[in-house]
């Protein structure tokens, strides 16, 4: 009887097991910079696409057949079994509602635990490309498998409360055949940036918050500046202003993470193909933003020293450094995007050392500074304590002795008494006196004799 019960309630029970929400694997949803738990915290999140996305309708379906389109996504986990029927892996699913009644489900894209998310190089935000596993005849999609690209940009007042987020997607594009794009506004995708030391994000006078506004910044230089630079290979180079540069998968910045760069470079081909990396000066937490000494109207630069070294180079046989400099002009605006291409006047000395120059306003010096708020120092709170304490022990002292050793009762206890009592008689003909000096009113009528005690003989006529 107990074997069939048992039997009973495992059969009832297994439904409920398969629907129970699966965790995000360790690492696949983590990314420096930005909240992502609200994200992965939802079994599945839900969005209508217009019946006019005809890139999304496969080759054998009509679009006049077609009566709405919606898309589930999951992050970091499969979606819930049974959401999408082509898959039980995927990530991203259609659902083509025909106007008959029937219905489609399509693989947009398959859970695989290698892919990760990355950061966006245009502005604050991540993205993750995840690939289909079943294949779909699209026009011009010769594979049938699609690459599909979650992007998550920065809009603070896009908060997803509710799991209908069809309010918040601003583009849905197809980039080539086979590749997808879906865009999202989301308040988590903002960047915090995680400051280590927060003294070297700040300089009084100046407005820094805006250098750590995203998690790097970047641009393309000519080869000319760049360490074995080639009019065949195109150069780009990436700051962080108040930490170490990243991990990123998106640009492949390994090395420069391993080795805790705040400056790195990065050569490519002109097909978009990765050659070279390099630290070009490592962040530290002892790392600050220094006043230029020679500027008129202010400024302040950045030293990224000890990075990588060539060896045996005939140019460079040391460290790599760079300085950057961040100059005063009030009509340039520090770029919203993570694009510094426009702004920046690189400089190679060929002994090491780079050396960047941006301009915006926020390195001019305010007329006004800002002052940090330092902790009040305790030498005050010392020197009233003591002052107070001996007080104490003075009143204690004193008028235990003038009451067991003088027999004195009544106010006549209190230690000096006559001596307190005329304090203020004191203190008031003092500062009368010090009036009648300066004011010269003591002495107006000239001096008058002085005559001595008990006798009419004045001391001016002796």
């Amino acid at each position: 009887m107990n074997s069939l019960l048992l039997l009973v309630v495992a059969l009832c029970a297994g439904p409920v097991w398969s629907q129970v929400t699966q965790a995000p694997v360790a690492g696949q949803c983590e990314l420096q910079g930005y909240d992502l738990h609200r994200l992965t915290s939802v079994d599945q999140w839900t969005f209508d696409l217009p019946k006019t996305a005809q890139w999304l309708i496969p080759t054998n379906i009509s679009a006049s057949d077609v009566a709405s389109v919606s898309v589930s996504m999951s992050l970091c986990k499969p979606l819930p079994s049974g959401n999408c029927k082509s898959n039980e892996n995927a990530t991203v699913c259609q659902h083509i509602i025909l106007k008959n009644g029937t219905s489609v489900d399509i693989d947009l894209a398959s859970f695989d635990k290698s892919e990760k998310l990355n950061y966006l190089d245009s502005s604050a935000g991540f993205s993750l490309q995840q690939k289909s596993q079943i294949p779909v005849n699209y026009t011009q999609c010769a594979s049938g498998k699609l690459n599909t690209i979650l992007g998550f940009e920065c809009n603070a007042t896009s908060k997803w409360s509710d799991k209908n987020i069809s309010n918040f997607v601003f583009a849905d594009d197809r980039l080539s055949p086979c590749f997808i794009e879906i865009a999202f506004k989301y308040n988590g995708s903002c960047y915090n940036a995680p400051t280590v030391a927060p003294a070297n994000c700040q300089l009084d006078g100046y407005n820094t918050s805006t250098l750590s506004k995203q998690p790097f910044w970047f641009a393309t230089v000519p080869h000319t500046v760049c360490f074995n630079g080639t009019e065949d290979r195109l150069c780009t180079i990436f700051f962080s202003f108040c930490h170490a540069i990243p991990e990123t998968t998106l640009f492949n910045l390994d090395s420069c993470h391993k080795e805790n760069a705040a400056v790195c470079q990065i050569g490519e081909s002109k097909d978009g193909v990765k050659e070279s990396e390099y630290s070009m000066g490592q962040y530290k937490e002892t790392t600050r933003f220094i006043p230029n000494d020679e500027a008129v109207n202010g400024g302040f630069h950045l030293e990224a020293l000890n990075g990588s070294n060539p060896k045996n180079d005939s140019h460079c046989n040391s460290n790599f450094n760079t300085i950057i400099i961040l100059g005063c002009n009030k009509d340039v605006q520090w770029p919203e995007s993570g694009d510094l291409t426009n702004h920046i006047v690189p400089y190679y000395n060929e002994q090491c050392q780079w050396v960047f120059e941006l301009q915006y306003d926020g390195a001019c010096l305010s007329e006004f500074p800002v002052v940090n708020q330092d902790v009040p120092s305790p030498v005050g709170w010392i020197l009233m304590g003591l002052c107070g304490l001996a007080v104490i022990i003075y009143l204690a002292v004193g008028m235990s002795v003038q009451y067991f050793v003088k027999g004195a009762r009544g106010s006549d206890i209190i230690p000096h008494v006559t001596f307190w009592t005329g304090v203020g008689t004191l203190v008031v003909e003092g500062c009368k006196f010090s009036l009648d000096v300066v004011t010269c009113f003591h002495f107006k009528d000239g001096f008058k004799p002085i005559r001595g005690p008990n006798s009419g003989v004045q001391y001016d006529q002796i």
